[in-house]
């Protein structure tokens, strides 16, 4: 019973929709409106052909940005990277020549 009623008080704010105006009462008071055409402007010259006329766009120079950062940084990565790997190779072999050398000299020490 309770929801009922506030159902019934939520609903008796809503506005209801009012009928259209009635047509062909038109008030004097109000200016009448008046399409404005703009003027008509002369073409524009062409300024001649340009070569790299597309490269004035903000997105290719953020492109050709990006390529100025990235490029050289990867090449920096991938040397850094390489150098890595060199001595962590030469570490590896080092490693394995001296497991070698002891077991060499294990077999050798239990053959004698």
């Amino acid at each position: 019973m309770a929801t009922m009623q506030t159902a019934r008080r939520s609903t008796s704010q809503v506005q209801l929709r009012r009928r259209p105006p009635a047509a062909g009462l038109i008030d004097t008071t109000i200016p009448v409106l008046r399409l404005v055409k703009s003027p008509k402007m002369a073409p524009r010259k062409p300024r001649g052909w340009k070569r790299f006329g597309s490269f004035d766009s903000a997105s290719v120079r953020m492109v050709a940005g990006l390529l100025l950062v990235s490029i050289p940084t990867s090449i920096l990565l991938g040397f850094l990277m390489s150098r890595w790997n060199t001595q962590a190779l030469i570490d590896q072999v080092q490693i394995r020549s001296e497991v070698a050398a002891e077991s060499a000299s294990d077999r050798t020490s239990l053959w004698m």
